[in-house]
């Protein structure tokens, strides 16, 4: 599995456990720590830097 997918079956196996009842909501938190740690970090600075690439530049002017 690539980093993307072990991410998505570490969250829906969390959530379902949550919903469940198998785990307190408080397990959220861990969740989100490993997320991160396991490449969610890596992940979320590749989108932030291209949304910022792919952003419409301060200098074009909109035309009305």
């Amino acid at each position: 599995k690539n980093t993307w997918e072990k991410l998505n079956a570490l969250e829906e196996e969390t959530f379902a456990r949550i919903i469940l009842g198998q785990q307190p909501v408080d397990s959220f938190d861990q969740f989100v720590e490993e997320w991160y740690r396991e490449g969610g970090a890596q992940i979320t600075q590749e989108v932030t830097e291209a949304l910022a690439n792919d952003a419409p530049s301060s200098s074009v002017t909109s035309q009305h």
